[in-house]
């Protein structure tokens, strides 16, 4: 076998380990179930507090599951801080139907995931604006179609290391404004910044068309009818080391005083912002800005505050 063929197949297996979900104990998470139409769809839960003030929803990425995405992103080191509900759903079959034609599979994934949060919410005395949803890649493009079509469903929204399809665009009426927030690395390896097709592999993405991270800033900013004016800012470069910034662009004047901001990662590919890869993994997903720690950045932006120190 040639050597380049064991390293094609080395980088794949170890993109397949990222995408999978990780083989730690995720005893910390409760299983439940939620009958849709005569369907089993399942879904994990964690909070520390006996009654949570928020309603965090995070949707997995392609080939992952709810467990994996939680472990992932680490919400739960500040769910007692924050009295956070964290909810992971699982899609079908490791995909959800994001309104790309490549992820098509039939399942009303906007339903499954806008009604769970409905009867988490009423359950756990969690109001609307309160609740919140995020979703990584495959999830993210999942999270665009949630706004889009289910609008009213959750206070805010952030897809991250997703643009928004271009199928999406034609179906997205945004009748009601809500705040979103997306983040994006311009050197992204599967999901282009710069707009095209996504990239389709057994060790990457489905595919399907996407417009670029300015392009999708731009979409919503008209969505939104906000003013001409965009504030562009450069973050403080925390860790030179990362050869990398965060620059924010912020919409202005939009409709309902909405709140429209892109996070956009210079040099900075397929992955969760401060979180530590090492450096064969940074060579296949690209690499990490550790100038932004998600998971704070997000709570900011949801206007979430600690309830305990």
């Amino acid at each position: 076998m040639y050597v380049s063929e064991l390293r094609g197949m080395t980088i794949r297996l170890l993109l397949l380990i990222l995408l999978l979900p990780a083989m730690a104990n995720a005893g910390w998470l409760k299983p439940a179930r939620m009958d849709l139409n005569g369907q089993q769809r399942n879904y994990s839960l964690f909070s520390p507090v006996a009654k949570p003030q928020a309603l965090l929803m995070v949707l997995h990425g392609g080939h992952g599951d709810g467990k994996g995405v939680a472990r992932y992103t680490n919400f739960r080191e500040l769910a007692k801080q924050y009295a956070l509900l964290l909810v992971y759903p699982d899609a079908l079959q490791g995909h959800w139907n994001d309104a790309r034609s490549a992820t098509g599979n039939g399942q009303n994934d906007v339903i499954f995931i806008t009604r769970l949060a409905a009867r988490l919410g009423e359950q756990y005395a969690i109001p609307l604006e309160r609740r919140f949803l995020v979703g990584l890649s495959n999830g993210g493009f999942m999270s665009w179609r949630v706004a889009c079509e289910s609008p009213q469903s959750f206070s805010a929204i952030s897809p991250v290391i997703a643009t928004l399809p271009v199928n999406q665009a034609s179906h997205c009426e945004a009748a009601q404004s809500i705040n979103l927030l997306a983040i994006m690395g311009n050197a992204d390896p599967i999901v282009p910044w710069s707009g095209g097709s996504v990239k389709k592999g057994r060790s990457s993405g489905k595919g399907g068309q996407v417009m670029s991270g300015l392009k999708t800033f731009e979409f919503w900013r008209s969505q939104y009818a906000c003013s001409d004016q965009t504030e562009q800012t450069m973050l403080e470069d925390k860790d030179p080391d990362d050869e990398s910034r965060a620059i924010l662009w912020q919409a202005k004047g939009c409709r309902n005083q909405v709140k429209l901001e892109l996070l956009e990662l210079d040099n900075v590919g397929h992955n969760w912002p401060g979180r530590k890869h090492g450096w064969l993994m940074r060579r296949i997903t690209g690499n990490v800005n550790q100038d932004i720690d998600a998971r704070l950045f997000l709570l900011d932006f949801f206007g979430l505050k600690p309830v305990t120190e």
